[in-house]
């Protein structure tokens, strides 16, 4: 079952040009950054080689934080395709194992997401090679940089991402839901990295941090110009060790998320959990349909003659309904979940912001 769902999954995310596009877009963002010195990712590396190993490894450990929002995008579609296709009723009623079945959508997404973090390692190679870059600041390739920063940061911090995302597909069923915890996940490492700032442990701040960009740039903060043209940091000491955490975290979230699953058409978890809160609330008027109401019978239609319709045409009347729809649907996003969400995680990272500043 885990093998025929994962090649499945890979051979649908091979025909997608989504696919594609994204791997194009992140090898143009890493080639202008190597080609040009008016694109910078990360930081400045106007005293190194172009493509040095130090810098390419870094190229790696930012894109893969960056490609946040595409990992996010191939795992809730894979996680959601029954969903949002509306064939649930056909796959839930299939004798399906579950486990085998859900893994193989995850794995064969955390494939597809690692694909475009190839991009990375095409675009410092093409950016090395433009002609108008001057070949006194470009070296030899540099291979084992490009696999130390592939296996140091793309693949976990992909596999984290993935595996949160997954979750919360599981957990929640909705589109939206995935993506409010991408965002989540932004703010909470933004918020985590102003904190263990003040850590005077700096092996307690290279273990807590997700993505491992500071633990890398921790552990390489006293190399030399040579040294950071000519090497670069294996998967060994507080690296792995850092890897090794984030990625059974990861796992852990992931094996949450399976657990919780059913195949049923029921809402999410936490929709479940939501209406029982609710059920329990002092004073509370129960819906239509719920257990200790009537549900009211069919409305019969009145004798009595309806009034002529006079239907209203011409620019004022068609100003009048693009200015009501645009008020219910700006009243309604403003309403939501989501958006709340959005807003109250804005608010937290503006004012973390803001008291470290003030320190």
């Amino acid at each position: 079952m885990f093998r025929t769902v994962f090649a499945f999954e890979i051979r649908y995310w091979l025909r997608q040009p989504m696919l594609w596009v994204l791997t194009a877009l992140m090898a143009l963002l890493t080639f202008g950054a190597v080609s040009s010195d008016n694109v910078q990712i990360g930081q400045s590396f106007d005293n190194l080689l172009k493509n040095a190993p130090y810098v390419v490894q870094s190229y790696y450990a930012y894109m893969s934080a960056i490609g946040l929002l595409i990992v996010t995008a191939f795992v809730q579609a894979s996680a959601l395709r029954d969903v949002n296709h509306r064939s649930q009723e056909l796959i839930y009623t299939t004798p399906l194992a579950k486990t085998p079945y859900l893994l193989g959508r995850f794995f064969g997404a955390f494939t597809a997401s690692l694909v475009p973090q190839l991009g990375v390692g095409l675009g410092i190679l093409l950016g090395g090679a433009a002609p108008w870059v001057d070949p006194e600041r470009v070296g030899p390739v540099a291979w084992h940089a490009h696999g130390n920063g592939f296996l140091a940061f793309s693949v976990p911090n992909t596999f984290i991402i993935a595996a949160v995302v997954f979750a919360i597909a599981a957990l929640t069923r909705k589109t939206a839901a995935t993506f409010v915890g991408a965002i989540a996940i932004l703010v909470g490492y933004s918020v985590a990295g102003t904190l263990l700032e003040d850590l005077e442990s700096e092996g307690a701040g290279a273990l807590a941090d997700t993505f491992a960009i500071g633990t890398y740039e921790n552990l390489t903060k006293y190399w030399t110009v040579a040294e950071r043209n000519s090497q670069s940091l294996g998967l060994t000491g507080e690296l792995l060790l850092n890897r090794l955490l984030w990625v059974a975290v990861g796992a852990v979230i992931l094996a949450v998320g399976v657990a919780a699953f059913r195949f049923t058409l029921e809402d999410g978890v936490l929709d479940r959990m939501g209406r029982g809160v609710r059920r329990m609330l002092p004073g509370r008027r129960r819906g239509p349909g719920e257990e200790g109401d009537a549900v009211p019978g069919p409305v019969l239609p009145s004798s009595a003659p309806l009034p002529a319709a006079a239907l209203a045409t011409g620019l004022p009347v068609h100003l009048r309904q693009m200015l009501s729809l645009a008020r219910v649907d700006f009243v309604g996003v403003f309403r939501s979940v989501p958006v709340r969400v959005i807003l109250l995680m804005a608010a937290v990272n503006v004012g973390f912001s803001l008291w470290q500043s003030e320190e």
